[in-house]
């Protein structure tokens, strides 16, 4: 549950252009940074040409429970994984942000790169914006950022109460909007 785990989550497919390899380094690096932190899992929900990639990455980690893979799930059960999370991590460089509002829906802060896309639906209240640097120095920034919302609590229900806020005021026509569209 939410109140004793810290969960992070990411959801897309598993291609370059979502940078699911700066969200396994990144987290890495957060546990390298602080040893001594326990309940704080990563689950990457998704599939696609990347997986044993990334699922190499993740063996960087001693405890091999701490990331969970796990392949596209119905609707229902995505939905019990987002209500758990805590943070939705999201450096993708692509242009979209769907996973995004739907995140935020659930009140997970998110963390992205401060781009166009996700990066334009968060604001200072709902999340955390990495500025685009070196590889290294993503990660970096990455990492501090998830340290930054496990350490500061009063920071964190900030966001996540400003994630739903943002939600419901900005996106819910819009979303109504998108259906209207593909129905059509």
């Amino acid at each position: 549950n939410k109140e004793n785990n810290f969960n992070i989550i990411s959801i897309g497919r598993f291609v370059p252009l979502k940078g699911f390899d700066v969200t396994i380094n990144s987290f890495v690096k957060f546990l390298d940074n602080n040893p001594t932190v326990d309940n704080v899992t990563l689950t990457i929900i998704g599939k696609g040409p990347s997986e044993e990639y990334l699922k190499s990455l993740a063996e960087k980690v001693k405890d091999k429970t701490i990331i969970e893979f796990i392949s596209w799930i119905d609707r229902e059960k995505l939905i019990e994984y987002y209500q758990k999370s805590s943070v939705f991590l999201f450096p993708s460089h692509e242009g979209a942000g769907m996973a995004v509002m739907e995140a935020m829906s659930y009140g997970p802060p998110v963390i992205c790169f401060d781009n166009y896309g996700p990066g334009e639906l968060i604001d200072e209240n709902s999340g955390l914006k990495v500025i685009y640097s070196d590889y290294e120095a993503s990660i970096e920034k990455f990492s501090r950022a998830i340290e930054k919302l496990y350490k500061d609590k009063v920071l964190y229900q900030k966001l996540s109460k400003g994630a739903r806020e943002r939600f419901e005021q900005n996106y819910i026509w819009d979303q109504k909007g998108l259906i209207l569209k593909q129905i059509y």
